[in-house]
């Protein structure tokens, strides 16, 4: 049954009941029933009822009567239980809506209490726009109270403009009472609160809607976005110093940074300062823009100052905390200021810490209002990030310095230098490698070998390229080369690839040696040697061909040119000995028609040489011949004849005879067919002299008999065929001595090289090389910037990699001799050597009957006999045998001196040989220069045996070698013998590094690598003295004397080295334990790169780990 039909019953029930009622009593509840009918119930039902009785028969009213009572009985006690009923249901729907009337005042009341509770800013507006409800968070951001707001239209209340362009901004409740839906969330918007603040916002705002879909009010919701602005504004600015930092120095990037912070916090006062390593020394590095204009003109920036000196604004740096002075006058402790400063009234400074340290602070001042937590939190943030960029800067400028100092390097090597990528493309030369190709440094960066050579050469390299990128090692190959300029030239390639940390290949470095005049030198020796070869048979053997003498090799030319000057001066008249090739070999009184026309014009010359060869052909000897030659002049000529062999003329001519005229026409045609000056050629016509007949017929017998006793002087031939044997064997001694000086001047010349660069190079390596391990402990490794350490790092690891192998291959690098056994120290190496060589090789070892001591550095063996067994091995080329044996000799002075190569002593022999393929005496003579190979490309750089040479040469020792083709080779090492019998042991395996708790007194004379000593030392617990000067660690010796247990120092300092220095305070600490350190000795501490006995010494660059360890070993040492 519904509700409807429920109460309708009900109410006809209470009609029913009126009636009744009514019918029992008369008119009393007429009105009652009135008010039935008002209720709009009908009584017609009730009507037909009373019609319907009045017709009833008279005999059966009683009997009605008595059932209507009965009936209305019923219908009474119906209508009690219908009225109790309704009244029951009446007092539950009462209690009903007042249950939902409770609810709903305390829903409204929790909701009200939320909307106030929410960080949020709230406002609801009815549907004209008027304000009924903010709660706090908007009272405070608009500037209205509620009670006031009330009521207001919502553009009164909440104005709203552009944050960007300053235009007023549609009210978002506007917009949803016109289009009844949500407005999304807007950005870059500023509400303009009551009292004028502006305040970046971000708003939302959604319809109330009744039940019918009506709108009847809005809901805003909005926010403040001023924190969020501040950081981001803060993200973007520690972008931009990023970006600002990478094309402008260290000084403009704290200038920017200073000038940026003081914007933000209104401070036209901004300094910063870096503190020491000490905390208590003060660097002024840098002043904002505004400070040095308007504020500061006192003197200071790059001043160094004590802590003791700084003002209470330093109270930041000793207590290591923020420092705000907003009342800046009234402060106790404060020193004033410098002259020249401007007045200060506030200011707030803050510290830049790392591993608790302050490494910097940063300070601004003179805000026209009080400093806010919320300026000092700026402040630290952007302190922070600009000592993180200074940092990198730092470390950039580090490297880029060496990066500097590399590229004067390679462009001080006189060769071509190169390197490609992995694709073949070059990427960086030196300028002598632009010389040599003829171009420029633009037009060769990122080209490959086909876009630089013609294609024939392009193949070539591009194939050794890439032989060289999958096989990896190196190449020693000649080729040739085409400049730009269309040049060939024969060279000589040394490359090699160079990978990452990882071992994949990035590219490959290269060097260019120009063989050209080496080859043309080459070939042009072996024709000269031909000649001479085939001369000197000629004259020495029975058989030999004369044909292969020319005159020059028979007469001594200079002693008859010297004869022939004189008698040209007897007589005035010229002379000239020229061979049967037309080559003039004495030549005097010559005429300027022939040494400037005649002889200096291709066809005016030829002419000269057939004259001098063709017309004088067929003379006999003492004999003499007259002509005319084809330009015009007189010439006479005798013949040279040795052994039955023409060999040359001996001429007197460019003359004419006195009774004859000159054809000057004929010589006019000569001037114009070979563009002569006309009337300079006909002067020196006239010059030509004039003799008469009796005259040259008189000097051409004399000459004719001069030249039969020149073509008759066997003698003399034989002397000049001893002479050239003996001047041949000279040369050869010559040359061999000139490159072994070549060869001596070279490696010199490298050493030189090497111990130049090595001191100071690595001590920049070194810093670089600390600072990076330092900064890598710190960085996060999924930061960008642990990245970019890495490839600093491995950048100076490479180029420490590339110093050390300069000083060894020039050997002066530093060694720690030990006196060894030499038997048990190639027995202690044979497991390994046996697993070098492989199954193959038979390995036998054959060691001397009594011990074999020498003095040497342990490692030097293990390279010796690393580099003549692999060599070995690769000679033997399968299997095959390899001995090592040792012997004690002695060679005595009268044996040296028929021993070329033999020192007299005492010496162990150390030979290792092989039944391999052998060496040529040509191959032989050049097995111990650097880069000689006889290995294929790839296989072998050439440098094994030249460091075995090196190492054998430092050692005082010496080698021989004795080979034969398909006879093996056998390598013989001489080392002096030492007498002492006190042997080395060989050490133990590496253990954990050990801390310390000593003192030491540190000095360096470089600032960066005296920090970072000093870091690295304390990290490991110990107490560190740092000193600057020798002057300055003598001083802190004697202060301190009681306390130092090590003093570590540099060799090569200003002033005085470090083992001057050690002597020096020995009288004030005696038996002080030294370590020196140092990127070159200079033979301060060593002598030929030999350490002095119980010397510590530890090579710079190193890493932590081998600082740790040397130190202990310093300190240990009894």
């Amino acid at each position: 049954m519904t509700k409807k039909s429920s109460g309708a019953r009900t109410r006809w029930l209470a009609a029913l009941g009126v009636f009744l009622l009514t019918f029992l009593t008369g008119g009393a509840v007429r009105c009652y029933a009135q008010g039935a009918q008002h209720n709009s119930v009908s009584v017609n039902g009730i009507s037909q009822i009373e019609r319907f009785g009045a017709f009833l028969p008279g005999d059966r009213q009683g009997m009605t009567l008595q059932s209507l009572l009965l009936l209305i009985s019923c219908l009474g006690c119906l209508f009690a239980m219908g009225i109790a009923f309704w009244q029951r249901n009446r007092k539950a729907h009462f209690q009903s809506l007042y249950r939902a009337e409770t609810q709903l005042h305390a829903s409204k009341e929790r909701y009200t209490i939320t909307l106030k509770a929410i960080g949020d800013a709230v406002i609801s507006t009815d549907s004209q726009g008027r304000v009924e409800f903010m709660n706090p968070v908007a009272e405070e951001l608009t500037g209205w109270p509620e009670s006031e707001a009330i009521g207001q239209p919502l553009d009164k209340v909440f104005r709203i403009v552009n944050e960007a362009t300053r235009a007023k901004v549609e009210n978002p409740v506007t917009k949803v009472l016109r289009e009844g839906c949500v407005v999304g969330l807007a950005n870059h918007t500023q509400l303009i609160s009551k009292d004028g603040r502006e305040i970046p916002i971000a708003d939302s705002a959604a319809p109330i809607n009744d039940e019918h879909g009506q709108i009847t009010g809005v809901v805003l919701v909005f926010r403040d976005q001023s924190a969020e602005r501040g950081i981001q504004r803060l993200l973007e600015i520690r972008l931009s110093l990023l970006e600002y930092a990478t094309n402008h120095s260290l000084d403009e990037l704290l200038t920017k940074s200073l000038d940026t912070v003081g914007k933000l916090v209104q401070s036209p006062i901004g300094f910063y300062h870096f503190v020491g390593e000490d905390q208590q020394t003060l660097t002024l590095q840098q002043w904002s823009t505004s400070t040095l204009k308007d504020f500061c003109h006192a003197e200071g920036r790059g001043m160094h100052y004590g802590l003791d000196q700084a003002g209470v604004w330093a109270d930041s740096v000793r207590e290591k905390r923020p420092v705000v002075h907003n009342d800046y006058e009234s402060l106790p402790g404060k020193k004033g200021l410098p002259a020249g400063h401007a007045k200060l009234v506030r200011e707030l400074v803050v510290p830049i810490m790392r591993e608790g340290q302050v490494v910097a602070i940063l300070g601004v001042g003179n805000k026209p209002a009080d400093y806010t937590e919320n300026d000092l939190e700026t402040v630290a943030y952007l302190a922070d990030v600009t000592w993180e960029i200074v940092e990198q800067k730092k470390t950039e400028e580090a490297l880029r310095e060496s990066e500097m100092f590399l590229g004067i390097l390679l462009n001080a090597i006189p060769i071509p230098v190169f390197y490609k990528d992995s694709e073949g493309r070059y990427q960086g030369f030196n300028k002598s490698f632009e010389t040599f190709f003829g171009e420029s440094r633009d037009r060769l960066i990122g080209k490959s070998v086909f876009d630089i050579n013609p294609p024939e050469l392009a193949k070539i390299y591009y194939s050794k390229d890439n032989e060289l990128f999958e096989n990896g090692g190196s190449q020693h190959y000649e080729a040739q080369v085409q400049n730009a300029q269309g040049a060939v030239r024969n060279v000589v390639f040394n490359k090699a690839v160079f990978t990452d940390c990882q071992g994949k290949t990035k590219g490959l470095i290269g060097a260019i040696l120009d063989i050209t005049e080496i080859r043309q030198a080459e070939e042009a020796l072996k024709e000269s040697e031909s000649r001479v070869r085939a001369k000197l048979e000629a004259v020495l053997s029975p058989e030999g061909d004369l044909d292969a003498l020319d005159l020059a090799d028979i007469i001594d030319v200079p002693a008859t040119q010297a004869i022939m000057d004189d008698f040209y001066q007897l007589t005035k008249i010229g002379v000239g000995l020229i061979d049967i090739h037309g080559e003039v070999l004495v030549a005097t009184g010559w005429q300027d028609i022939c040494t400037k026309f005649h002889r200096t014009h291709p066809e005016a010359c030829r002419n000269c040489i057939e004259s001098d060869t063709l017309l004088s052909a067929g003379n006999q000897p003492g004999t003499f011949t007259a002509y005319k030659c084809k330009n015009n002049l007189w010439d006479i000529s005798t013949p040279i004849i040795v052994g039955g062999k023409h060999k040359g003329n001996l001429f007197l001519g460019q003359f004419f005879y006195d009774d004859e005229v000159p054809d000057y026409e004929a010589f006019r045609i000569q001037a114009r067919a070979f563009g002569f000056a006309e009337d300079e050629y006909l002067a020196a016509v006239e010059r030509v002299p004039r003799w008469k007949r009796e005259t040259v017929g008189c000097v051409m017998e004399f000459y004719a008999k001069f030249a039969a006793l020149v073509s008759t002087m066997s003698f003399s031939n034989l002397k000049l065929a001893q002479a050239l044997e003996e001047r041949k064997s000279t040369e050869d001694e010559r040359e061999k001595l000139q490159e072994q000086l070549n060869q001596m001047q070279k490696l010199e010349s490298v050493g030189r090289l090497a111990g130049g660069v090595a001191h100071d190079f690595n001590n920049m390596l070194g810093v670089i090389l600390g600072h990076t391990e330092l900064a890598l402990m710190k960085a996060d490794p999924a930061q960008p910037l642990s990245s970019d350490l890495q490839e600093i790092r491995k950048a100076a690891e490479r180029s420490a990699k590339l110093v050390r192998q300069l000083l060894a291959f020039a050997r002066k690098e530093t060694i720690a001799p030990k006196v060894l056994n030499l038997n048990k120290t190639v027995e202690g190496m044979l497991q390994m050597l046996r697993r070098l060589l492989g199954e193959d090789i038979d390995l036998s070892w054959k060691p001397a009957d009594q011990d074999c001591q020498v003095k040497m550095d342990p490692s030097q063996i293990d390279q010796i006999l690393a580099n003549l067994c692999v060599n070995a091995r690769d000679a033997i080329g399968g299997v095959g045998k390899i001995m090592i044996e040792t012997a004690e000799v002695i060679f005595d002075e009268r044996y040296c001196l028929n021993h070329a190569g033999y020192i007299s002593g005492e010496f162990i022999m150390l030979a290792v040989s092989d039944d391999g393929c052998g060496m040529t005496k040509e191959v032989q003579d050049k097995i111990f220069e650097p880069f000689f190979t006889t290995k294929a490309v790839g296989e072998g750089t050439g440098l094994g045996l030249a460091t075995v040479f090196g190492i054998v040469k430092q050692n005082n020792g010496f080698i021989n070698v004795y080979s034969e083709p398909d006879q093996g080779t056998t390598f013989k090492i001489y080392l002096p013998r030492h007498a002492t019998t006190t042997i080395a042991n060989k050490p133990d395996a590496a253990e954990t590094v050990k801390r310390g708790n000593e003192t030491i007194l540190l000095v360096e004379d470089q600032a960066e690598i005296l920090e970072l000593g000093k870091i690295m030392l304390e990290s490991f617990g110990y107490s560190v003295l740092a000193a600057g000067t020798p002057d300055e660690a003598i001083t802190l010796a004697g202060k301190n004397a009681g306390e130092i247990n090590l003093l570590m120092t540099d060799v090569i300092m200003p002033g005085m080295n470090g083992r001057e220095l050690a002597k020096k305070l020995e009288p004030i600490i005696p038996d002080l334990s030294c370590l020196f350190m140092s990127g070159y000795t200079a033979d301060v501490i060593a002598h030929r790169g030999v350490l002095d006995e119980g010397v510590y010494f530890i090579q710079k660059p190193f890493s932590m780990r081998t600082l740790a360890g040397k130190v202990r070993e310093a300190l240990d040492k009894e």
